[in-house]
């Protein structure tokens, strides 16, 4: 007698053969989750920017980030889409005409990584293993949390991430970039701004004087653009600022199983 998998998933209700789950992960972060938990096998497809492990490569891409490609992904037949929660309506209007179930998981904070991960283990029949790898991820998160404990809040430096030059864009309190630069060591320097991902203007750079900017990502081109806004030139001639465009986007802009490890490239840096 076959066993099945009981799935409810934003409405629906699917009783899926065991041993025959088909996954697409339309996020980098998911993907790697998947990986982590390793159940990489029931994976049928990706999107184009899941890159890591490299063994995702090799998987067919079905989407880009939270896109499906309507053909593609059908062509895999799969039976769950998971994704990151998305604003767009227009996705989850073309899953359900495509009869595909998916399953939206937030990305906002460390512990969004950590119950994605329990999720994850529900959906893909894996709960014992979910447990284990989740009891290790929050024993490691502990010892950030006390090695962080442990610096004053006078001795942090004010640490800025932006997302983008033209206009400047920076990661707010309610992003998880917020708490991978507290773990780290430092200071988000817009921990006064309460969302999670704003515009900002030149004087609010100026007041908050970061004594770090994280680029992750900027092209050289990017950089130029960015030195050669006068609010730059004001910066440096404070001498309190250092730039680092070298420190890896995966790393730091995918909120999953190497966060940790950005926490650590910041906390080489300080």
């Amino acid at each position: 007698m076959k066993r099945f998998l009981l799935l409810l998933l934003t409405g629906w209700t699917l009783l899926i053969p065991a041993g025959e789950l088909r996954v697409v992960s339309l996020a980098p972060n998911l993907t790697e989750c998947i990986f982590l938990l390793g159940a990489e096998q029931l994976l049928v497809g990706r999107s184009g920017y899941c890159n890591y492990p490299s063994e995702a490569k090799k998987l067919p891409v079905v989407g880009g980030f939270g896109r499906p490609y309507s053909e593609a992904l059908a062509a895999v037949r799969p039976t769950l889409v998971v994704m990151e929660k998305m604003f767009d309506p227009g996705v989850l209007k073309q899953l359900k005409q495509l009869g595909i179930p998916y399953r939206e998981l937030p990305a906002r904070s460390l512990n969004d990584y950590l119950e994605n991960l329990e999720t994850l283990g529900k959906l893909l029949n894996i709960p014992q293993k979910a447990a284990s790898v989740v009891t290790e991820q929050r024993s490691r998160l502990e010892e950030f949390r006390r090695q962080a404990s442990e610096i004053p809040y006078d001795r942090r430096p004010r640490v800025l991430v932006l997302l983008s030059a033209s206009p400047l864009m920076a990661a707010g309190q309610g992003s998880f970039l917020h708490e991978v630069i507290e773990l780290a060591g430092g200071r988000n320097a817009a921990e006064s701004v309460s969302g999670d991902y704003f515009i900002l203007s030149a004087e609010q750079l100026l007041l908050w004087q970061p004594e770090l900017i994280l680029l992750p990502g900027f092209t050289p081109e990017q950089l130029k653009r960015l030195e050669g806004q006068p609010v730059w030139e004001e910066l440096k001639a404070k001498k309190i600022i250092r730039v680092d465009s070298t420190i890896d986007p995966d790393l730091l802009l995918r909120l999953g199983p190497r966060s940790f490890d950005a926490i650590e490239a910041i906390r080489r840096r300080l």
